[in-house]
């Protein structure tokens, strides 16, 4: 069974978040999946756009990637049966001709019990709740702050996937963070 904490951050928010840490714990930060079987720490993964590994080595002394072989694709992957973290980073995109940030999130599968693995889960997840503002709408749980100050200008907040189609469920939630913002300008 896994765990998540969803939440909206731009490069500053995750590099705060990644700067607590690692002054936490010994981490290595990598992609999730890569064509190499290779461990390679990302050196600013704040600013990477794919889903990554967050390997705590106090928790475990190696890494490896598993070969997956898909029709038409093989690469590999660190997977999330291991005691290491995903941390999926926001995108912004345009939807409905807005600016928009698509949410991410830190998610741990606790699977296989390991000693410290759900206590470390446990501190990450707690400092994203209490360094990032509380989001005043249903879905996502936290923004960060600098995504919180890129929504008061005119950003729209989205779920983890474009939403499919334009109706009026979608166009509800986009005036009322359109009403919610207006808040600011007055």
């Amino acid at each position: 069974m896994g765990r998540q904490v969803q939440f909206h951050a731009l490069p500053e928010d995750l590099e705060a978040f990644l700067g607590f840490v690692r002054r936490r714990d010994p981490i290595i930060v990598t992609l999730r999946d890569s064509n190499s079987p290779n461990i390679i720490e990302l050196e600013k993964p704040s600013a990477e756009m794919h889903v990554m590994t967050v390997w705590n080595q106090g928790l475990l002394n190696s890494l490896r990637r598993n070969h997956i072989v898909m029709p038409g694709r093989d690469y590999y992957s660190a997977g999330s049966s291991l005691p290491t973290l995903e941390l999926s980073p926001s995108a912004l995109c345009e939807w409905n001709g807005r600016h928009s940030m698509l949410c991410g999130r830190l998610y741990g599968s606790f699977e296989n019990p390991v000693p410290g693995y759900e206590r470390w889960y446990n501190s990450l997840a707690r400092w994203i709740r209490t360094h990032f503002l509380k989001n005043p709408f249903p879905l996502i749980e936290h923004v960060g702050p600098a995504a919180y100050d890129w929504y008061k200008r005119g950003g729209v907040l989205l779920p983890m996937m474009i939403p499919p189609a334009l109706n009026s469920t979608w166009l509800s939630w986009v005036e009322a963070q359109d009403q919610h913002r207006a808040v600011f300008s007055k």
